[in-house]
């Protein structure tokens, strides 16, 4: 059994966002919430939008220009990267958006089944390409989309309500062991490498190379430029997304103003906005990456690598970091406070005892990790194929009910 499509231009109508300068910006109360794409990921909201961390009212609303999408409403990114991630979320109370956004507002039908089946439609494949992906608002009109009668809906709608909760719960619970593990590792690194040495009043150490300090990267690197410099982002560092083939590149010559900021294989990066203290080594491969302004380098000095990649991925060092930090609502460290962490300073024979002990835990800590996230993965593919299998009738709601999603 399949469904008819139908352009989706003659059974809803689209909103488009518009600007939210700064001077509207910031208040935590309002008559409507103002949606940017970062309110998408906001726990409050995983269910449906209803929480903003910005809020107007409806005169400032009118001078913007800005309109209000209904409850029921599908929102989704439709510029920048964020378009290709696909989110989609409806709307559980009237909300504007800014111009970042694009809003379906179906004329009927379960609005349930219409987030099911945006979801299903990869947005990706109608940009024109280019450094800055978008969608425009005919092209979303001129989607095709299955119709099946109103019933159909409810069932596809209440049978992937139930399904994609208990696949979302099994990638939480994922989720969970990494972050387990990752305790577990850190907690067992910290007993071997800080807890004994503060203890025994070791002297401790700052991390600073004079000749290569620990620096922040590119303030403004510009465009992605095909075959340029590789960029190293804060979040492609907790992402473990450095390698070549994964990275931004900018342009050569924006690159050229800032080689203070340049990597080496051996160095180790940190992420210093949002996620602060992620860290990560240098692969060879990245010889002469550069970093964003939400990234550091710190270059090994006088110490050994391994022991020192160790030493910072501690909660010790990491609640250094923590307690530096600063921000309400993205946290950052400056370089100024990364350059006076300080760690214990063992001697260089014991320091390579300890490297090679805490690599080998390591190790068999990442074959894990790497297990685990291969399993969300499938999972996450998996949800995928039943979201869209369910809303094209490739597969029966009524006869599928508790299919195996292991």
């Amino acid at each position: 059994m399949t469904f008819d499509a139908v352009k989706l231009g003659r059974v809803a109508r689209t909103i488009s966002g518009t600007g939210f300068p700064p001077a509207f910006q910031g208040n935590s109360a309002g008559e409507v919430p103002f949606i940017k794409v970062s309110d998408l990921a906001l726990d409050a909201n995983r269910a449906g939008v209803e929480a903003a961390n910005n809020w107007v009212s409806r005169s400032d609303l009118k001078v913007l220009g800005g309109r209000v999408a209904p409850a029921g409403s599908i929102v989704f990114p439709k510029v920048g990267a964020a378009l290709l991630g696909n989110v989609r979320a409806r709307l559980l109370r009237p909300s504007a958006m800014d111009n970042n956004l694009m809003a379906v507002v179906p004329t009927g039908g379960d609005s349930r089944f219409w987030f099911y089946a945006l979801s299903s439609i990869d947005l990706g494949e109608f940009s024109p390409g280019g450094p800055l992906p978008y969608v425009t608002d005919s092209q979303v009109r001129d989607l095709q989309i299955p119709m099946p009668p109103r019933d159909e809906q409810h069932r596809i709608a209440d049978f992937l309500d139930t399904e994609t909760a208990r696949i979302e719960g099994l990638i939480a619970l994922r989720a969970r062991q990494r972050d387990v593990l990752r305790e577990e590792l850190f907690a067992r690194l910290e007993d071997r490498l800080t807890v004994p040495y503060a203890r025994n009043r070791v002297p401790l150490m700052r991390l600073t190379d004079p000749q290569r300090p620990i620096q922040y990267g590119i303030v403004l690197p510009g465009p992605d430029w095909p075959g340029g410099v590789p960029i190293i982002k804060g979040g492609d560092i907790g992402a473990r997304r450095l390698s070549p083939e994964l990275l931004n590149r900018t342009d050569p010559e924006i690159e050229s103003r800032y080689v203070r900021s340049r990597v080496r294989g051996g160095d180790y990066v940190v992420a210093i906005r949002g996620s602060v203290g992620e860290i990560a080594p240098v692969p060879d491969s990245l010889n002469g990456a550069n970093l964003t302004q939400d990234s550091a380098r710190i270059a090994p000095y006088e110490c050994d690598a391994g022991w020192l990649g160790a030493v910072l991925q501690t909660p010790d060092l990491q609640n250094q970091m923590k307690r530096q930090t600063t921000g309400a609502t993205i946290k950052g460290i400056n370089i100024s406070e990364l350059r006076r962490l300080r760690v214990p300073a063992p001697s260089r024979e014991t320091q390579e005892r300890l490297g090679r002990w805490a690599s080998a835990h390591s190790a068999r800590a990442d074959a894990a990790d790497q297990a685990l996230h291969l399993s969300v993965s499938l999972m996450t593919e998996r949800r995928q194929a039943l979201i869209t299998a369910a809303v094209t009738g490739q597969l029966d709601v009524t006869t599928a009910r508790g299919i195996d999603t292991h």
